[in-house]
């Protein structure tokens, strides 16, 4: 499947501001559409609405640079979901040879003797949070980049980290189990979806069509 992706140099023209899928578009993926248009619209509103000047020419071409900073990013993280050492295919030469980009590529070889961490990424305006540390941990380990023996040392390393680290995972351990405990299965809840309207049978948030259109 092709997919004619990119994005827009400019984001804020004039009195036109371009967000979310209006300004780039990566991948059929509501999750990477709906945290671009997060942190774009954080950037706008908290940067550039607060501040009532008269000149705006200056705030849109900082604004500009930071969403093409953002774009980038993505792009990054979206490309590096990709590493792999298959070489089978055409496909996958080409993913090796043409669309990993050279940043990802050098974060990748630094991250090879340490893991990563938030210094290894420049700050967006305002510190809003963006494609850091926390999103790569997931994605490391489903591609088994994750190197669990430097991880281990460098904990063993900050006593202090190490405890916290610990204690954050047993609480988080514990949420988890008591809140599947709560949950009805995946089955049972189909079953009971198909008998009666979602909101009878503890499913929050959901709107059938005809309630939509009702």
């Amino acid at each position: 499947m092709r997919i004619n992706s990119g994005w827009v140099d400019r984001a804020w023209i004039g009195n036109c501001l371009a967000a979310g899928l209006a300004q780039s578009y990566f991948e059929p993926l509501e999750a990477t559409s709906i945290h671009g248009t997060v942190v774009q619209m954080l950037l706008f509103t908290q940067l550039h609405l607060k501040p009532l000047v008269r000149w705006l020419d200056p705030r849109r071409e900082t604004y500009n640079e930071a969403v093409g900073r953002q774009v980038d990013d993505f792009r990054s993280f979206i490309n590096i979901h990709y590493v792999s050492e298959r070489c089978d295919t055409p496909l996958w030469r080409h993913v090796d040879a043409d669309c990993i980009p050279e940043d990802a590529k050098r974060r990748l070889s630094q991250w090879a003797a340490r893991t990563h961490r938030r210094s290894d990424f420049a700050p967006l305006p305002g510190d809003l949070h963006h494609v850091m540390e926390q999103l790569y941990n997931p994605v490391f380990d489903g591609l088994g980049l994750l190197r669990r023996d430097t991880a281990r040392a460098e904990l063993a390393a900050n006593p202090k980290v190490r405890a916290h680290a610990r204690r954050t995972s047993e609480r988080q351990r514990k949420e988890f189990r008591l809140a599947a405990a709560r949950m009805p299965g995946h089955r049972e809840i189909l079953v009971a979806l198909h008998r009666q309207p979602a909101e009878s049978v503890g499913v929050t948030g959901w709107r059938s069509s005809e309630t939509a259109t009702a």
